[in-house]
């Protein structure tokens, strides 16, 4: 790499935005709700840790035992077979009937969002789930610094949020130098209180 290398070239891969639900009410749950979900929708994948940006800071996580229930966009056509939304929603409640009852007082607005799947008991289509679920670097929009951290958990993150997807300390102190922390101050728009917005679009040009 050369001196001027920007963080685009470093990496040659994208970042990824967290999850938009459209409805964090419905969809955003806490961990005393997450527990009365049955075993059968936490096997299945359909509850997941979730971190949002007051929890990352500079190399450190804190998870405060936040979920979120993660319906992908096509998942229940995928496993019945069913496109009829009435008929595919009676197979959901009689396989998750915990699960739709939390849902079901949601439905007129879930209905109505814009960020919402094919049914509308699941999130936007998204195609990198995946990435979340390894080993990767995490950050926060809105910040008073770099707040980069490592997330060895596997987390989902909230839209406020951002992950590069590398497991790469060496990257990270770098993101997290008081030189990169000059360039941002020097670079970014400026919030009131002595914050930055760390979009991907401005992140991506740190040297």
């Amino acid at each position: 790499n050369t001196a001027n290398d920007t963080l685009t070239n470093y990496l040659d891969a994208p970042f990824y935005r967290g999850i938009l639900t459209g409805l964090n009410d419905a969809f955003i749950i806490d961990e005393e709700v997450a527990r009365q979900f049955s075993e059968a929708a936490h096997f299945d994948g359909l509850i997941r840790p979730l971190l949002k940006g007051s929890d990352v800071h500079r190399y450190e996580v804190q998870f405060e035992d936040r979920f979120l229930i993660r319906i992908p966009s096509g998942w229940t056509e995928s496993r019945t077979g069913i496109s009829n939304q009435e008929r595919a929603w009676e197979w959901f409640q009689t396989e998750y009937p915990d699960l739709a009852e939390h849902l079901a007082p949601y439905e007129s607005q879930a209905k109505e969002r814009h960020d919402r799947g094919e049914f509308w008991w699941e999130l936007r289509p998204c195609d990198y789930y995946s990435e979340f679920e390894g080993e990767k670097i995490v950050y926060p929009v809105i910040a008073d610094g770099p707040n980069f951290a490592l997330d060895t958990e596997g987390y989902y993150i909230n839209d406020k949020c951002y992950t590069i997807p590398r497991s790469d300390d060496a990257l990270l102190a770098v993101l997290n130098a008081s030189l990169s922390e000059f360039w941002v101050q020097a670079e970014l728009s400026g919030l009131r209180g002595g914050f930055q917005e760390f979009r991907a679009v401005h992140v991506k040009q740190i040297p």
